[in-house]
């Protein structure tokens, strides 16, 4: 879990988990606060998520995501094209009503890959003292 404070205020928070023999790493909660969105608080959860896992050995990062939420995922780098077998995931996985899964593979992300566009998007989450996990 990862919560980003700002003034004593709870802005933004995500959850993640690991599922042993998947080698994947589900995103099972993404949310800024309404008045924050659109300030890169989310990109900025979502850069130390894929930084805490692609350091684990992991290959994948998948998100259920609801229908407003896939435009934000997918310009992130992650795809609607699911390439992990459905017998891997279907049965750890928890699927919502009008939700799409994503996924993002993270064996085409290098360690110093600056270009994705995940990362190009905005500084680094070192640059932000404020974010605790």
């Amino acid at each position: 879990t990862i919560v980003l404070i700002q003034k004593g205020e709870v802005v933004a928070a995500a959850t993640a988990r690991y599922h042993p023999g998947t080698l994947f790493v589900e995103i099972e909660l993404l949310a800024v606060h309404r008045l924050q969105q659109r300030q890169g608080y989310g990109i900025l959860l979502l850069q130390r998520l894929v930084k805490l896992t692609h350091h684990s050995n992991c290959r994948w990062l998948l998100a259920s995501a609801d229908d407003t939420a896939v435009p934000f995922f997918v310009g992130c780098g992650f795809s609607r094209k699911i390439t992990i077998p459905k017998r891997v995931y279907s049965k750890v996985l928890t699927t919502y009503e009008n939700a799409l899964l994503v996924q993002l593979d993270l064996s085409t992300l290098a360690d110093d890959d600056k270009t994705h566009r995940l990362f190009a998007t905005c500084a680094t989450p070192d640059d932000y003292p404020f974010l605790a996990s």
